[in-house]
């Protein structure tokens, strides 16, 4: 039985803005006629390539994003990481789909932030609703009215949804950062190339580790803070402590 999901979030119309990334007219078609299937109205933003895909993320805010594997001018992960550099649309949600499927292309897709994989030859009406479904899902929220204690589960939950939030939150500054830097890098030569470098390359250390804080889990991260909580015995049970943290973007380092 296809999974049903309620849009997390709708314009003021009540659509879902869907923004298509496809070269092929007959796929977007396709994709068209899959959308308007499902019980919930889309509104259909359709580019045929990576520079007309970049406009539009900056001209629109979307709530989810297919984008084509084979694209003209590059690949559909030159379009995942403008999806993430973007102010307006880096928490989006984005599907893969490839005419070509290959179990590579397909771990990479979920590697790179991917929510889901379509697969053009097998794309069947409930294999689209189920993976778009699934992308669209909200996030699960956890409520504990009046309750003073919670348990190592529930902990775990919240630590997962606050470090996700607290990433989410912040990637927007460091993006624009990012954007400022490459502006003023194109535009000026009288700066010091080495210093511009170093900078980009912090921005850069920092988003990586916003991208692991977003995807960091509950019950590790307890379980890290159960562990540095509880007291040492010695200063080599201290030392062992801080050598198995991840280094922190915000530490200064000294040469």
């Amino acid at each position: 039985m296809p999974l049903v999901a309620q849009p997390a979030a709708t314009t003021s119309a009540g659509a879902i803005r869907v923004l298509v990334l496809d070269d092929e007219r007959m796929d977007r078609h396709r994709v068209a006629r899959l959308f308007s299937s499902l019980n919930y109205h889309c509104a259909i933003t359709n580019t045929q390539d990576l520079l007309e895909f970049a406009q539009e993320l900056e001209r629109e805010s979307y709530d989810l994003i297919l984008l084509d594997y084979l694209l003209p001018d590059g690949t559909g992960f030159e379009a995942v990481e403008m999806v993430q550099l973007s102010a307006r649309n880096l928490n989006t949600p984005m599907l893969m789909i490839s005419g070509q499927p290959k179990p590579d292309v397909i771990a990479r897709a979920r590697l790179k932030g991917c929510a889901g994989y379509l697969s053009k030859e097998n794309m069947s009406k409930d294999a689209f609703l189920e993976v778009v479904a699934a992308a669209l899902q909200p996030a699960q929220t956890v409520v504990f009215d009046g309750q003073d204690s919670f348990d190592t589960a529930q902990v775990a939950h919240m630590l997962t949804q606050c470090a996700g939030r607290c990433a989410r939150d912040v990637k927007p500054t460091v993006s624009r950062l990012m954007r400022q830097l490459r502006n003023l890098r194109a535009r000026s030569t009288s700066e010091d190339p080495q210093t511009l470098n170093a900078i980009e390359q912090n921005c850069l250390s920092l988003w990586t580790f916003l991208i692991e804080m977003e995807r960091q889990d509950g019950a590790e991260l307890l379980s890290d803070i159960t562990q540095a909580i509880r007291p040492p015995d010695t200063i080599a049970q201290i030392a062992a402590t801080r050598q198995s943290r991840p280094p922190s973007p915000f530490s200064t380092r000294r040469h």
